[in-house]
């Protein structure tokens, strides 16, 4: 596995990365905390040949900070547009 920073016009989310570069692709968010909770998930997924991201998600500890007592800590739909562009994915597995 693979530490990454994505970079959004949030500000920029830390993930965890494993998988053939070339593999379909999977984004998974950190709930309730980190990437690293998706760990087993990860390695079986990579080992089937996806390629998989993990986002920390929002508020931990250098992905973007939501605002106002309402906000979702995950990511927002702009946020996974953004990263999957970002990622060059034109198609992707979502695991939310």
């Amino acid at each position: 596995m693979a530490q990454l920073s994505i970079s959004t016009g949030a500000g920029a989310f830390d993930a965890i990365a494993a998988g053939p570069s070339e593999g379909h692709p999977a984004l998974l968010h950190g709930f309730p905390q980190t990437g690293l909770v998706w760990q087993r998930q990860i390695e079986a997924s990579a080992a089937h040949g996806y390629r998989v991201v993990a986002l920390d998600q929002r508020g931990y500890p250098a992905a973007p900070t939501p605002s106002g007592p309402r906000t979702s800590h995950q990511p927002s739909r702009g946020d996974v547009i953004t990263i999957t562009e970002e990622r060059g994915w034109a198609a992707f597995d979502l695991r939310p």
